[in-house]
């Protein structure tokens, strides 16, 4: 990869698609040169808060849920660096795992036939796969998580984004 970021192309993208946990049922693309974070946190464009599950549980409870406390307030993030390569980098103490394995950056193949390309685990039973299409069986009216919030352009390089400060 190259030190300028890829240029943003919202033709091109793969899916965030959560399948077990608070997740499950929710939706998010990532567009060519843009970056998605999924955590806690409201900022973050694939948050737990802004979940139908957390809606339906309230604040309190949601809270309380066993899965709550150990999804971190900035868990992960998914870059689509290329039309061939979806990065992600695990921000979290509590730790991520792809396809089995724990990472702390690891970059995953969008070629091949297969629509599944990676499955993420996280939380306590929080379980997310990345796609490459929209789940055919999405519950109706769905909407995409966190719209233009939480994202931000690919980092390039060094691991800096348009605006991040470098330490």
């Amino acid at each position: 990869m190259s030190n300028q970021s890829t240029k943003y192309d919202d033709t091109i993208q793969v899916w965030l698609v959560g399948e077990a946990g608070l997740f499950k049922g929710e939706q998010v693309a990532v567009c060519l040169g843009e970056s998605v974070h999924e955590g806690r946190s409201r900022v973050c464009a694939f948050s737990v808060v802004r979940t139908r599950a957390s809606k339906k549980l309230g604040r309190g409870a949601l809270e309380d849920h066993p899965s709550y406390r150990k999804i971190s307030r900035k868990h992960f993030r998914v870059t689509l660096l290329s039309k061939d390569v979806v990065e992600v980098e695990d921000f979290s103490t509590n730790g991520t795992v792809i396809n089995g394995h724990r990472f702390d950056r690891i970059q995953v193949s969008v070629n091949g036939s297969h629509d599944l390309l990676a499955i993420i685990e996280f939380g306590a039973g929080e379980v997310i796969e990345i796609r490459k299409s929209l789940v055919d069986d999405a519950p109706s009216g769905l909407t995409v998580l966190g719209d233009q919030e939480g994202r931000s352009q690919a980092p390039s390089e060094d691991g800096a984004v348009s605006g991040d400060i470098k330490r």
